[in-house]
Order: structure tokens, then C-alpha cells, then sequence
């Protein structure tokens, strides 16, 4: 009698499972086991090592499947028969099912002459051998377990073991045993990301089946190596070079074009395997220095990451890209980019060797060549880390931003930018005049931006003593993007400052309502820390709302731990201080 052998992870049909045994093969041992690894695979070879511990062949049954009264018997009577011709060459022996692959799913006719009777087709009645099939209620001796292994995927773990045993000698079949297949999806239904998943290891470890899984000249696409490169321009970057360096050392190229160093940068680098070119570029603007760069780049490269010298890549870069990156198709990727002080936004610096330029003076952007159609990939997967120097001058950024502006008079992008500039420096009539150009814009239509612009315009008129404006603009920027914290937390601390406790205390728990925190580089980290909770804690407890602003206190407390105002004024809330 063969016993029957489950995993299970969560058991959420196994109830039903046991019952249907309990039914209908109410003398045979069921084995339950469940080792939590890392996928379904190592979990079932952990319990089919304990299970041939004991036993020589086993029928292992999935969780999610519910037995019929024929189930156990035609399975069994089906591997005597077949023991009988094949011996210990006897593959994978696997029930029908309505919710597997096609070539043993119920739902599907096999052959033209296959016939429906009473309900069933034809070809369900009889024994068939199969290259490859889905392991639905299926035999397993001991010897053919030893002869293979299940692969560490989660998808086509099947197929390569079928293989793997075909390679041996091994003949499967489908039985003429039935079972219900409820199917728990415990592995998700986003099929797309299943397959990626399991494509590296596919590639680096069973590369000759590619083409039979994928069809004819699968492997060779697949295989290909991608070249990748990583570029920067510097200038006396000698504190960031060989952390740059290390951290992209996986990339087949790491280029630099210099452009004046007068530090060790050069030195630095060349002693960290970077390739350096010495460029000129006058007058100074950032496009034509970042192209030259990339015109360096040999024309065979699949991939060119533009990384800057206070950039790192994060571990597993590389192999994040190959795993999304389809050769000869993809030509631009969207990542995780971490700017710091709390702000992640998806960002596009990394692109194809060919059909791409940088384009405006400052602030500059990569840009697809018109004549070529662009492939964008995505990763949620962080690739790239800001670590900036706070120390470093923005002097020639107000030159070829004003620049910018004149080469691009429709650009809605960097009228904002030159605008937010003048606001940097302090120049607030200036900005407010380029900012309310950049809201007249008819380009100007992303909401995010044209919010940020209002906040600025906001900032600018409060810097200038004009609250009244002030207020005014921090309305209409949450009006413009209603789904932001950002606008409700400068209008809680403009009313903090003219003490008007139960506005400030609104604008903050209208803050703190929103949840959602984009990814886009409009976010401001202050909003989604503990200042909102910080305005809401002081205003409700001028306003004698003694308990929320404790509860508002602790919150701002736990985000900032280390802020001795904030632990200050939860003692003055609690009573602790007076």
C-alpha cells in the first residue's frame, strides 16, 4: 500500500483533502508535513526526504486536492501495470485533472477522434505517456527521486524534473485516475512575474531545454550576454570615485569623461579599473559633457547606466537588470531611485547604447532618438542611491538653467526648475514671476509638478511676510493634487506660526488622512515623518484636546526618537512638565 505524501504551508484545503482520503482510501497512511522554505519546491524535498526515510514509493498529493472514490485505486492499479513494462525505469505516474496543464486537463480534447461519453473523453480511460506533465496526485519511487532533484523555482520546476528523468530513461504517463484540483493559488496568479523568477536559473542552469520550453531559438536569445556599461562625467570628485567604482564593479565597463579634475579623481579611478577620458566642454553645459561621455561607450553595448559620481548601485543590480532587460527588444528601463533624505522616485537614466541623447543644459534629461521605438522595462527593485555632498556649490546651475529656459522655451520641465532655482537663491519676486509663467504654461499639465510650483509660490510669498498670499497658494496646491500630504502640512505650519490652533490642527489631520506616499520627487520626507503628527499634537493641545495631542505626541515621538523638542513637549501634554 502506498501512502500518500502532502506539504502544506497554510492547509487552507486540507481539510477537505483529508476528508475525501478518509472516504475513499480510508486504510492508506497519509504523511503531512510542513518545513517553511523559501519556495514549494525545497518544502516538498524536505518532506519527500523524510517520507523515503521509510518508504521506497509514495503518492504525493498536493493540499488543494479533493479525491474521488476511483482516485487511489486506478492510480495504483495504472503503476502495476506499467511497473510490469518499464520496471525501475517507471517515470512520474500523474492523475487528470481540471486545473493543470493541457495535455492531462479535462477541459481539453486531446485528439480529434477523442470523444465525449457520458460526460468524460475518451482518451480520460486510458494510460498515456507523456515527455512532460504537471505532478497532479503522482507516483514517485525513491530511485527516481535520487536519480533527480527539484529545482529551487517555482515555475517549471516540472518540466525540467520530466526532462531531467527523460534524459535518464524515464517513461511518465497520465494515469486514469481523476482528482478534483481546487487549486489554492498559494503561488499568486501574476504569471508574468513567475516566469521571470525562474528564468535565470533556467538560463544558468538548464540552458538546453530553453528552446524546447520557449520554442527554436529560445537559448540563443536568451543566453546572450548583455554588455553593460556604466558612465559619469566628473569633475574633483576624488571623495566619491572609488565608492562609485566598487559598487557598479560588476558592469563589463566603467567609463568616465573628466572634465578638469584637478584632485586624485583621475588616479583614484584608474586604480579602481575605470577607463577615463579627458573631455573639454566650454561654455559648460550638462548635455553636451554626459553625450560626449556616452560617444565613448563601444557601439557593442546592450546597456549604459548613467551613474553619477555620488550615486551608488545597490547589490543585485546586475542581475535585476538581466532579469527584466530582454535583449535586442527592451531600450529604456524605470527603477527605484533613492534621491535620500527620505524621497524614492522611479527614474529612466538607464538605457540602450543606440537611439539615445541628453538633451537640455541643465537639469538634463535622456532622450529617444525619434526614428526608433522605444521598449521601457520595469523593476520595483532599487537600483541606485543618492548620496550627495550638502557642501558641493550649485553656482553654474542659475547660468545654464537660464539657458535652458531660452534653448526650450516650451519646456514646461525646466521652467520649473530655473523657476525653483531663483526661489533657492532667495530671489523670490523673480521666482514668483517664472512660476506663475510656468502655471500658464499649456504644457505644464502634471499635477505633482504644478503642486510643488503652488507650494513654492506659497514659500516665496511667506518669505516676503505676504501670509495672506501665502495661504492662498498652499489652497490651491491642495486643491491641484489633493492626493498629497505635502500642501496640508505647509498650510498646518503657516497657521502654527499665526496660532491659529484649529486650522493648524485641520490642515494636519487632513494630512495625515492621506496614506498613499508616490513614488515621484515631489514627495517632501518632512510630510511623512513626524511633523503632520508633531502640528496636530501641538494645535489640539491649545485647542484642550488633551488625549489626542498624547496620541498625536507619541506618534511624532516613535518617527523621531531622537528629537529632544518632541519628547519635551509629550512631557507638557502628559502633565509630566508644566
Amino acid at each position: 500500500m502506498l501512502p500518500i505524501v502532502t506539504c502544506t504551508v497554510d492547509g487552507k484545503c486540507l481539510p477537505v483533502l483529508q476528508a475525501s482520503i478518509k472516504a475513499y482510501a480510508p486504510d492508506v497512511p497519509h504523511l503531512i508535513y510542513s518545513p517553511k522554505q523559501e519556495t514549494s519546491a525545497k518544502s516538498y524535498d524536505v518532506a519527500l526526504k523524510i517520507a523515503f526515510q521509510e518508504y521506497d514509493e509514495v503518492i504525493v498529493c498536493a493540499d488543494d486536492l479533493v479525491l474521488t472514490p476511483d482516485s487511489y485505486r486506478l492510480l495504483c492499479e495504472d503503476i502495476n501495470n506499467l511497473k510490469a513494462i518499464h520496471g525501475d525505469k517507471l517515470g512520474i505516474v500523474a492523475a487528470h485533472t481540471d486545473f493543470t496543464r493541457y495535455t492531462q486537463n479535462i477541459r481539453y480534447q486531446q485528439a480529434p477522434t477523442d470523444k465525449l461519453e457520458y460526460g468524460k473523453w475518451s482518451w480520460e480511460h486510458e494510460c498515456r505517456p507523456v515527455k512532460r506533465l504537471s505532478p497532479i496526485f503522482h507516483y514517485l519511487s525513491k530511485k527516481m527521486y535520487e536519480d533527480t532533484f527539484l529545482p529551487p523555482i517555482e515555475w517549471y520546476s516540472d518540466d525540467v524534473m520530466c526532462e531531467d528523468l527523460n534524459a535518464k530513461g524515464y517513461t511518465h504517463y497520465i494515469s486514469r485516475a481523476y482528482v478534483h484540483h481546487a487549486g489554492s493559488q498559494t503561488l499568486g496568479q501574476n504569471t508574468q512575474k513567475l516566469h521571470d523568477d525562474a528564468m535565470p536559473w533556467l538560463i544558468k542552469n538548464r540552458p538546453q531545454y530553453l528552446d524546447l520550453f520557449f520554442g527554436e531559438g529560445a537559448r540563443k536569445k536568451m543566453e546572450k550576454k548583455l554588455k553593460i556599461a556604466v558612465y559619469t562625467i566628473t569633475k574633483n570628485e576624488e571623495q566619491f570615485i572609488e565608492r562609485w567604482a566598487q559598487s557598479a564593479k560588476d558592469a563589463d565597463l566603467l567609463l568616465i569623461a573628466d572634465t578638469g579634475s584637478t584632485d586624485d579623481t583621475v588616479k583614484i579611478a584608474k586604480e579602481n579599473g575605470v577607463t577615463v577620458h579627458d573631455i573639454c566642454v566650454t561654455p559648460w553645459r550638462f548635455d553636451h559633457a554626459r553625450n560626449s561621455s556616452l560617444m565613448l561607450i563601444p557601439k557593442d553595448y546592450d546597456v549604459c547606466i548613467c551613474l553619477d559620481a555620488d550615486e551608488v548601485m545597490e547589490p543585485g543590480w546586475r542581475e535585476e537588470i538581466e532579469r527584466v532587460w530582454v535583449p535586442g527588444e527592451t531600450t529604456h528601463l524605470r527603477y527605484k531611485f533613492d534621491w535620500s533624505l527620505g524621497i524614492v522616485f522611479y527614474s529612466e537614466k538607464i538605457h540602450a547604447r543606440h537611439g539615445y541623447y541628453w538633451w537640455h543644459s541643465c537639469h538634463e534629461h535622456i532622450r529617444a532618438d525619434l526614428r526608433i521605438t522605444e521598449v521601457w522595462a520595469h523593476t520595483d527593485f532599487l537600483l541606485i542611491t543618492h548620496h550627495p555632498d550638502p557642501t558641493k556649490s550649485r553656482g553654474h546651475y542659475m547660468e545654464t538653467l537660464e539657458l535652458s529656459v531660452k534653448e526650450d522655451p516650451h519646456c514646461p520641465r525646466n521652467a520649473f526648475y530655473y523657476a525653483r532655482e531663483l526661489y533657492f537663491h532667495n530671489r523670490y519676486e523673480e521666482a514668483i514671476t517664472a512660476l506663475d509663467r510656468y502655471l500658464k504654461m499649456p504644457e505644464a499639465v502634471w499635477v505633482n509638478d504644478r503642486c510643488y510650483a503652488m507650494r513654492v509660490l506659497g514659500q516665496c510669498y511667506a518669505a516676503l511676510g505676504d501670509q495672506i498670499a501665502a495661504e492662498a497658494w498652499y489652497h490651491k496646491a491642495a486643491a491641484e493634487a489633493p492626493h498629497t500630504r505635502e500642501p496640508w502640512v505647509a498650510l498646518a505650519k503657516l497657521y502654527y506660526e499665526q496660532h491659529k490652533w484649529a486650522e493648524s490642527y485641520g490642515a494636519a489631520t487632513r494630512a495625515l488622512s492621506i496614506k498613499n506616499k508616490e513614488l515621484v520627487y515631489t514627495t517632501e520626507a518632512a510630510s511623512w515623518g513626524s511633523l503632520p503628527h508633531d502640528h496636530a499634537a501641538i494645535a489640539a493641545y491649545r485647542l484642550g484636546m488633551t488625549e489626542v495631542a498624547i496620541e498625536q505626541g507619541k506618534l511624532a515621538c516613535e518617527l523621531d526618537p531622537d528629537d529632544k523638542r518632541l519628547q519635551e513637549n509629550l512631557l507638557w501634554y502628559t502633565g509630566e512638565k508644566t
